[in-house]
């Protein structure tokens, strides 16, 4: 057997035990592999930009150990993304916002100038700041002075940092929920540049309500006192959120590959449904974060197999992750049964006889498609195991 992808079984449940050196590998190749090329790529666009200071900036941060927690960050899979479909659209914002991150993050100090190429609005940490076509950046490990250009009209936005935490003056808070044991930021509508947001940008929350926040805190103590497991499982890849309004009754949530960190999931004051959709959500990064390992399949299969979930016919790659993430739900659900909580509702009682017929009807083309990779075989038989 491969020994990466034994190492790589942590990445299927949290029952597994994660090597440190999975999270040392994946802070390299997902930080300072994909920023080299990109800069290569857009060097000369950035500078006639006037960004040849921006350039400096992501230059420095080419060396050897930067950390995983920083990189695993939607702008990071944007980067890849660029590089991978060699386009170049928006591409000053998004080296802008690149290099905001770095700064915001502490780890560089430096001066540039960049034409946005159109009006935009970035991020600086926690902090909204106004509608741009140039940014002016003055950035210290402590404290930054931005330089906002709009039309004739320039903002400065002036920072200092206290303990982790930025406090901006002229720029707008993100809606937050500071609690010490998960902290989460949530974007809002006028952040969602892109058609992969169309579906959903109607209905983005612009505030988050103190049921959603009460509800959230509850979930919370679910994990780290009944599903103990699952805590540092959640924590470790969910970096902002996509708060929708649920106006159907429907609960959703959603991932995107190029967009690592960043989840989507409805609002709900039910504790156990969002402590499971953190879940759902937490696997599906753990399964990206596997793909930049390797393939889960050779390719030599190519059989649409049928999904409960989605109705429909979907490839191996698919079946194995979707099992990958009810799987652990069912785990969740079990958990938390063993010690004795169960919502008032029936949640778990009633939800995993309706998954586990699911599950058996995912688990049978993972157990019989010769296509499955070792890592992909990793991936999907400690989980089975533990849910038989």
């Amino acid at each position: 057997m491969d020994p990466k992808a034994l190492l790589l079984r942590a990445l299927s449940t949290p029952y597994e035990a994660l090597d440190p050196r999975v999270i040392d590998f994946a802070g390299q190749s997902t930080s300072v592999q994909p920023v080299r090329p990109f800069l290569d790529q857009c060097r000369a666009r950035l500078e006639s930009a006037g960004g040849a200071g921006l350039c400096a900036v992501l230059e420095e941060w080419l060396v050897p150990d930067r950390r995983f927690d920083t990189a695993w960050d939607p702008i990071f899979g944007t980067v890849r993304r660029l590089r991978r479909d060699k386009t170049t659209e928006d591409l000053e914002r998004h080296a802008a916002t690149l290099g905001l991150k770095l700064h915001a993050e502490g780890f560089i100090e430096g001066e540039w100038r960049l034409s946005l190429g159109g009006q935009h609005r970035l991020l600086w940490g926690t902090w909204l700041l106004p509608p741009a076509e140039e940014v002016a950046v003055r950035a210290r490990s402590n404290e930054v002075s931005l330089d906002l250009r709009l039309g004739d009209a320039i903002r400065r936005v002036e920072g200092r940092r206290s303990g982790a935490k930025w406090v901006l003056d002229g720029a707008d808070p993100l809606a937050v929920i500071e609690d010490p044991r998960f902290p989460v930021a949530f974007l809002p509508p006028s952040l969602l540049v892109g058609s992969e947001y169309d579906a959903i940008r109607a209905t983005v929350a612009t505030d988050v309500p103190d049921t959603f926040r009460a509800a959230w805190s509850e979930a919370l103590t679910l994990l780290s006192q009944h599903a103990p497991r699952f805590s540092p499982w959640v924590k470790r890849f969910i970096r902002n959120i996509i708060l929708l309004r649920n106006e159907d009754g429907a609960l959703r949530s959603n991932s995107y590959p190029d967009l690592p960190g960043q989840i989507q999931m409805s609002m709900s004051d039910n504790p156990a449904a969002i402590a499971e959709m953190l879940i759902h959500e937490a696997c599906h990064q753990h399964f990206f974060l596997a793909n930049r390992f390797g393939p889960v399949h050779d390719g030599s299969d190519d059989t649409l197999y049928w999904s409960p979930v989605q109705q429909r016919g979907r490839h191996i790659r698919y079946i194995l992750f979707a099992y990958h993430a009810f799987a652990n739900v069912v785990l969740y659900y079990r958990a938390c049964r063993a010690a004795g909580i169960e919502p008032r509702d029936g949640f778990y009682e009633r939800e995993e006889p309706q998954l586990l017929p699911q599950l058996k009807e995912l688990e049978r083309p993972l157990r019989e498609s010769p296509a499955l990779t070792p890592l992909g075989r990793n991936l999907f038989e400690p989980l089975s195991t533990r849910i038989h």
